[in-house]
């Protein structure tokens, strides 16, 4: 289970290989079935910037078709915005398809209150594996972070 952006790096150490993003189902039934999707970047400008005009204009680029486009193809995703012309990578065809249909969520860590849940998360799934910790223990400590808030 990855992002769009491992198709990318798959490609780099394999050019000719094929790789296909895919939905991960939860039912029987592809007609319900959702893909989790996020922006992979933002950018914002320091008020206080020494070249605040040359920052925004980079950030004007970026945001055109055209700085999109050059971004999209290095880094391997999809556009933040719609109708840009970018015709994204085969590999993100059900990927752009879900998005297209309104059948995407956030990554669920978006949602959360505070970075400290999903740190407690990534930490204790590699101690669950390493027999440090449990199950019980890990969710005992993401929701005491959840649960602190902001």
């Amino acid at each position: 289970m990855q992002g769009n952006w491992v198709v990318a790096l798959l490609k780099g150490k394999n050019p000719n290989g094929t790789f296909v993003l895919k939905s991960l189902p939860a039912t029987d039934d592809p007609a319900t079935f959702i893909m989790p999707a996020a922006a992979g970047a933002g950018y914002g400008v320091n008020a206080k910037a020494k070249n605040k005009e040359l920052a925004i204009k980079f950030v004007d680029f970026i945001m055109s078709p055209e700085g999109m486009t050059v971004f999209n193809k290095k880094q391997g995703s999809l556009p933040s915005v719609p109708d840009t012309g970018y015709t994204g990578d085969p590999s993100l065809a059900e990927l752009q398809k879900y998005i297209g249909e309104g059948r995407t969520v956030p990554f669920m860590d978006q949602l959360w209150p505070n970075p400290k849940v999903a740190d407690n998360m990534i930490t204790g799934i590699q101690e669950i594996f390493t027999n440090q910790s449990t199950p019980d223990k890990v969710l005992k400590t993401m929701d005491a972070d959840y649960k602190a808030g902001s």
